[in-house]
């Protein structure tokens, strides 16, 4: 999916690689069903704790009621006992390995599910479910919170997941995403779009804390290089980097989303996420060597920037498909 996070108008949409392949189950919209997110969620973890919670309910949210990118994150082993809704949870990395003492910054930028976790505790179920609504997620009637939230067991849907990384390319203005951009009546006259189709714009995150979000997603330096190598996918090379910056958020399951936002002019910018084998990513700036990558991961953004980039040029952006998505197929 490709959004542009300044209205919420979405530019392209892949639901389904083969509508007609049972073999890839065509006939399911990934966009818009309920699945895990994965690492992708941490957005929303993060959110949470910089913004705080009151916690001894004097009004005003103070000192040690919220979290900054400098403060200490533990990422060691755990073992959180199960309940009668979900089973016992041990948060590990994608690659398995434990960092130790991290700053929350490290923490956020490499998707460190062990740390996220215990940020997640820190502010419980109530504080997260109601930041991710505020930032444009629905969650399912039957949706079970918990500590595997925070590593994304809890599923969401693609599109809200735009409307949610829309939200900090926005400086915290949410714009819900929407795909019909005008109605024509049998007259010729045009109908003004009911707020069930396009919401009203709300801000609903500082500003400073929607820049905070932008510049830890972006900060290639944050990331471990055995997690992540220096120039890697996600830093969609060639994005703008003050201001403006590119944020692709890694996943720590396999086939569950990557979603982000970059810059394509100094007052615009493109949002995209993938899920599953609809990988559809896009980007206005051509990478130095595009080439099919494995979809379900943020590499897959690089398939996208070669014919995202004449779209952009144009003012008049065409569907960009991914080419490698028959091999995660």
């Amino acid at each position: 999916m490709w959004t542009d996070p300044a209205t919420g108008a979405v530019r392209a949409y892949v639901g389904s690689p083969d509508y007609d392949d049972p073999l890839i189950q065509g006939q399911r919209d990934y966009a818009r069903e309920y699945l895990q997110p994965g690492g992708a969620i941490a957005l929303i973890v993060y959110a949470t704790a910089f913004e705080g919670i009151d916690r001894n309910s004097n009004g005003s949210i103070d000192f040690g009621d919220y979290t900054t990118a400098g403060h200490l994150a533990w990422d060691v082993p755990a073992q959180y006992p199960g309940t009668s809704a979900q089973p016992a949870f041990s948060p590990q990395n994608i690659n398995g390995a434990y960092y130790g003492p991290v700053s929350v910054r490290e923490a956020l930028a490499n998707q460190l599910a062990p740390a996220t976790t215990r940020i997640y505790q820190e502010y419980g179920d109530a504080a997260f479910v109601a930041m991710a609504e505020k930032m444009g997620i629905s969650f399912n009637s039957d949706a079970v919170f918990g500590l595997p939230t925070a590593a994304g067991s809890t599923p969401v849907r693609l599109r809200d997941l735009m409307t949610a990384y829309g939200t900090i390319a926005n400086g915290g203005m949410r714009r819900t995403v929407y795909v019909i951009s005008g109605i024509v009546d049998s007259n010729g006259v045009t109908v003004e779009l009911p707020e069930l189709i396009k919401p009203p714009e709300e801000r609903v995150l500082p500003a400073q804390i929607a820049f905070l979000l932008q510049n830890i997603l972006s900060d290639d330096l944050a990331r471990f290089t055995n997690m992540f190598p220096r120039n890697s996918a996600l830093t969609l090379g060639g994005q703008p980097t003050q201001n403006f910056v590119g944020a692709v958020a890694a996943t720590n399951q396999a086939r569950a989303p990557a979603c982000g936002h970059s810059a394509s002019r100094p007052t615009r910018s493109w949002a995209y996420g993938s899920a599953r084998r609809t990988a559809t990513w896009s980007s206005p700036t051509r990478p130095a060597s595009p080439r099919p990558l494995r979809c379900g991961t943020a590499s897959c953004a690089r398939c996208w920037l070669g014919s995202a980039a004449k779209a952009s040029r144009a003012r008049s952006p065409t569907p960009a498909i991914c080419r490698c998505w028959r091999s995660a197929a």
